[in-house]
């Protein structure tokens, strides 16, 4: 083998065992980020399921618990700053940002930012837009328990507004991932939940007429 083959190879090798070295680290970090997205995808489920079922301290129980996955994600982000905008990082921040948003919604009234919940306007208004579904159910509670119709209207509004105001976003995947798809299934969400409360509202206005 020639003289510059063989310092080539001797380069390679060096610069082999580097690479390995490296990418091996980041897959530690890789599996590390999948097991705290496992947490955070979890406690999401959970506070948005004990908000539907009106089981507010176990809700916010599983609140503290995300935030505290939440905090250590963006702990290991913060030292790893090339997962922050991988699909896999993307999807456990919107679950984030729902369940943030709902609570604070239902309980509150109110809306949190990207900026309160310390994360990037990407997964934030993913979550806002996965949060038109979870809205729907909830006035879909609203209505199986018998609450005051306006109730389900002010929610049916604030549906409306959230799509009003995120359904100029059309941007490539590879700027806001899966956002076209989510803005068509909101909109059809919002459209069969419109007919429901049309039916709703009639039957209470004959129902009021009749009495």
């Amino acid at each position: 083998m020639s003289s510059w083959v063989s310092a080539i190879e001797n380069m390679l090798r060096e610069e082999s065992s580097k690479i390995n070295e490296v990418l091996s680290a980041r897959d530690v970090v890789r599996e590390n980020l999948i097991k705290l997205g496992r947490e955070i995808v979890r406690n999401s489920g959970y506070v948005v399921t004990y908000i539907h079922s009106g089981r507010w301290g176990e809700a916010e129980e599983s609140l503290r618990k995300l935030r505290e996955a939440h905090a250590r994600l963006r702990d290991v982000l913060s030292k790893h700053p090339c997962y922050e905008f991988t699909n896999m990082v993307i999807d456990y921040l919107s679950e984030y940002a729902e369940a943030e948003i709902f609570y604070n919604l239902i309980k509150y009234k109110r809306l949190v930012v990207s900026g309160e919940l310390g994360i990037d306007y990407v997964p934030y208004v993913l979550g806002l837009l996965d949060l038109i579904g979870e809205l729907k159910r909830y006035v879909l509670t609203l209505l199986s328990l018998e609450k005051p119709l306006h109730e389900a209207m002010e929610f049916f509004n604030l549906m409306e507004k959230i799509y009003e105001h995120l359904q100029h976003l059309d941007y490539p995947d590879a700027i806001l991932p899966n956002a076209r798809r989510k803005i068509d299934v909101a909109r059809g969400v919002i459209e069969s939940l419109r007919h429901l409360l049309v039916e709703v509202s009639f039957k209470a206005y004959r129902k009021k007429g009749d009495d």
